[in-house]
């Protein structure tokens, strides 16, 4: 065979053209495999970033509630760096990537305001910057060493829920007897259920809820319009989570210890008065417009009779007993005891100014790590009753305004009382706030 023709067929045989081909597909395929395992670790990665984010928005949003912007930014990085450990992810949210604001659910859109503390927005990422970028396995061929990616978390804050002005609040059971009259929005709730009996009637504003109505316990015919008029309107299934609320109360109660801390806005005197008591508490054995740390020794700190504790803070570990007639205005009572005999009255307390719902002014707080009981004729006027324990008591007939009772435990309010808001809010910061996820 001639040279040329030689040539020409070499040119235009076959063999081996299958093994090119199939070295082309097989890295097609390895680019293809590559961009798949490369795309779900950056879609795994993602989704531990949200997880972080919404975290440490929480987290941040119920920190600024009562702590400084920085103090709640680095509790959002401390939180994220629990779900993204900084050994593995290094820093997924710094301090930057925390930002405070306004949500306006209109327009869906945050404002980063600094020094606010109504919303918050976190940005978990992993960059390049960051020294955390994700790194690529079989991509590297195209040559993308690294992959970035992040995740945003925004949470808004609102002001309570149910109406912010007046209710029962427990973790356990609410527990209601007859004839009570509920009116102008008061809300009852329990993370656990409410118990009543007949006879109680609810106006067409209030709220009766628990996580499941199915598990509303009456006597027979208790949903009869006749028998108890207007629960079965009223009937709500929620949850608020009062766990973060209760677990808390530690921090509060350090932060009205401190004479220059906010939740002491009436407080003018920067220094604390420490005092041991040996009996009962009167006028001159605290001092108006202090904190008052007072040690009673092991023994009970009574409120006299007929005492009104007005214009203070004061703050014990003893049991609190209040004699008839005592009361307390424009102050706040606060107890570390943990016992079921707390705080304690045999008739008659009063807490806040009777006048509250038509000034606005003379509400008070009263806190207790145990439980609370008042045998009869309890008033309550802008007034907040927290008790990391239970709260039992019995009701003035018309004694009750404005009136907030938290129980960490169970609440159990006996009969013939009248329950309402009064226009007025009681003194903050015992609003139990909303943090709500909003993007």
């Amino acid at each position: 065979m001639p040279v040329s023709d030689k040539a020409a067929n070499a040119v235009t045989r076959e063999d081996g053209g299958i093994t090119v081909a199939s070295l082309f597909l097989f890295i097609g395929m390895l680019m293809a495999a590559g961009l798949a395992i490369d795309s779900n670790n950056m879609l795994q990665s993602r989704t531990q970033l949200q997880g972080a984010a919404d975290a440490a928005g929480h987290a941040a949003l119920y920190w600024r509630w009562r702590n400084t912007e920085p103090d709640a930014q680095q509790k959002a990085v401390d939180v994220a760096r629990l779900n993204m450990p900084v050994s593995v992810y290094s820093d997924v949210v710094t301090n930057a990537d925390v930002e405070f604001g306004d949500w306006d659910p209109a327009t869906r859109s945050f404002t980063a305001v600094s020094g606010n503390n109504t919303a918050v927005r976190v940005t978990a990422r992993r960059s390049v910057a960051g020294a955390n970028a994700i790194p690529t396995m079989l991509m590297k061929v195209l040559g993308m060493q690294r992959l970035e990616t992040s995740a945003t978390s925004i949470w808004d804050h609102e002001n309570g829920w149910c109406n912010g002005k007046a209710g029962f609040f427990a973790q356990g059971v609410v527990d209601i007897q007859s004839n009570n009259a509920y009116r102008d929005g008061f809300c009852v709730h329990s993370e656990t259920h409410v118990e009543l009996q007949q006879n109680n009637t609810f106006a067409t504003d209030t709220v009766v809820s628990m996580p499941d109505v199915n598990d509303l316990v009456t006597p027979s015919g208790g949903l009869n319009p006749s028998t108890n008029p207007g629960l079965v309107q009223a009937l709500d299934s929620a949850n608020h989570n009062l766990d973060t609320f209760f677990n808390g109360l530690p921090d509060l109660i350090s932060q009205y210890a401190d004479p220059s801390s906010a939740v002491n806005g009436a407080i003018t005197d920067t220094a604390v008065h420490s005092a041991r008591i040996s009996g009962n508490v009167g006028p001159s054995d605290y001092r108006q417009n202090a904190v008052n740390i007072l040690d009673c020794q092991g023994a009970t700190l009574t409120i006299d009779d007929n005492v009104v504790i007005q214009n203070t803070v004061i703050i014990t570990d003893c049991e609190v007993q209040f004699n008839p007639g005592a009361a307390i205005e424009d102050a706040t009572l606060i107890t570390t005891d943990t016992s079921s005999g707390s705080v304690t009255a045999p008739s008659g307390v009063r807490v806040g100014a009777n006048n509250f719902c038509t000034t606005g002014n003379g509400g008070a707080n009263l806190l207790t790590m145990g439980d609370m009981r008042v045998a009869s004729g309890f008033e309550g006027y802008g007034a907040n009753i927290i008790a990391a324990g239970d709260v039992g008591f019995t009701a003035n007939a018309n004694g009750m305004g404005g009136l907030n009772v938290m129980a960490g435990g169970r609440i159990d309010a006996t009969s013939n009382g009248g329950m309402r808001p009064c226009g007025q809010n009681p003194p903050q910061p015992f609003q139990i706030p909303v943090f709500k996820m909003v993007m």
